[in-house]
């Protein structure tokens, strides 16, 4: 049975939002943590933050992750960081995991497409950017064991990093389970927890490397991946949505019609499939 997904959030509301979460079985899990705190013994820091690994800042403010560039002085990066960046984006992909990502052009998502989210008739909304960035990604899980011939009912738990409004997520879920609308059918729970457990701090890696893979490409589509974002693809093991401005119409137009026909936004089984 497959149990559990860890997500996080990468990004701001004001250009391009990212979620990412990874899914795997309990055996994945404890094998994928027991190498991540092993890395992080190594490293000498007490736990991972994307951010704080690429700009060595906080616990990574030390000169051993930078090397030095004639006329620039010390700069992030050298052979020490370049080797702990491999293991981190490893550990995941190695252990089994499946990642998902999910990124939001946020400012498309409020002038287009939010407005119609609001219009549905239901006791939480969708139209936050940093919601639907979520549920989508888990929709994405929801589509995936679904095409794998996965059955069980409402067995996945799911627990993203707890931050300031993460309520509405949860809020939003229970919604959305108690409407039985389809993406949740194989989730049974959704809380949060705090960024030191270990699991979110693999969640955080996948979202920041993405998040920085859709500016990279929004502003160069040619330009070609990154060493870490590469390894950690795996071969096809995690999977990954960039929903921009033209997807933002094309769901609005969408979603018009629906809550046109069905103002809670609820189609009947037997009419899904012509929407």
């Amino acid at each position: 049975m497959i149990g559990m997904v860890y997500g996080d959030l990468s990004g701001d509301e004001t250009g391009i939002l990212t979620a990412g979460c990874y899914l795997g079985k309990e055996a994945e899990w404890l094998k994928a943590i027991a190498a991540w705190s092993a890395t992080l013994d190594d490293a000498g820091v007490p736990e991972f933050h994307a951010t704080d690994f690429y700009n060595a800042k906080r616990a990574f403010d030390d000169d051993r992750w930078r090397r030095e560039v004639p006329g620039r002085g010390m700069v992030v990066g050298g052979d020490l960081h370049n080797a702990f960046a491999e293991r981190f984006v490893s550990i995941p992909v190695d252990a089994g995991l499946i990642g998902f990502a999910y990124s939001l052009d946020v400012p498309s998502f409020n002038e287009i497409l939010a407005p119609e989210l609001a219009k549905a008739q239901r006791k939480h909304p969708q139209g936050h950017p940093r919601t639907q960035a979520v549920m989508s990604s888990l929709a994405s899980i929801g589509s995936f064991l679904e095409k794998a011939g996965y059955r069980e009912n409402g067995q996945i738990q799911v627990v993203f990093e707890q931050e300031q409004g993460a309520g509405r997520f949860g809020a939003f879920f229970d919604d959305s389970r108690e409407r039985k609308e389809r993406w949740t059918y194989f989730f049974k729970s959704f809380t949060t927890a705090p960024k030191s457990f270990v699991p979110l701090q693999m969640a955080d890696l996948l979202a920041h490397e993405t998040w920085r893979r859709t500016k990279q490409v929004t502003s160069n589509p040619s330009s070609p991946l990154r060493k870490s974002f590469e390894r950690m693809l795996g071969d096809g093991k995690v999977s990954l949505l960039n929903h921009d401005r033209d997807h933002c119409v094309r769901n609005a137009a969408i979603i018009r019609d629906v809550t046109s026909r069905y103002p809670d936004g609820l189609i009947p089984p037997e009419e899904a499939r012509d929407v």
